[in-house]
């Protein structure tokens, strides 16, 4: 059976309500998407990228991430260590005649 973690569980959330906002509402436009698992060293990484409908011209990113450590920490329920996951909320203006 599949235990979702941390990581999993925020990135179905973000997903489902960043969809929502794009396809219901009709409040922002996805503008990309990744979904990256890193082999080497067992990390995941989660991007979406979107614009409000009415301001193309800024973009904002959310940005879940974690690593081996964190999930090992989690599914082992390891006491000492951290276990979760990160989040980063970037923004991003084009701007012409700084």
């Amino acid at each position: 059976m599949f235990d979702p973690t941390i990581y999993d569980n925020l990135k179905v959330g973000f997903e489902n309500h960043l969809y929502d906002l794009d396809n219901l509402d009709e409040l922002i436009s996805i503008t990309d998407r990744k979904d990256r698992l890193e082999m080497a060293g067992m990390s995941r990484e989660f991007m979406l990228q979107f614009c409000l409908r009415d301001c193309p011209e800024v973009t904002g990113e959310v940005v879940l991430s974690t690593s081996l450590e964190e999930l090992a920490t989690e599914i082992l329920e390891i006491p000492v260590g951290q276990a979760g996951c990160r989040l980063w909320l970037r923004f991003n203006m084009i701007i012409k005649e700084p």
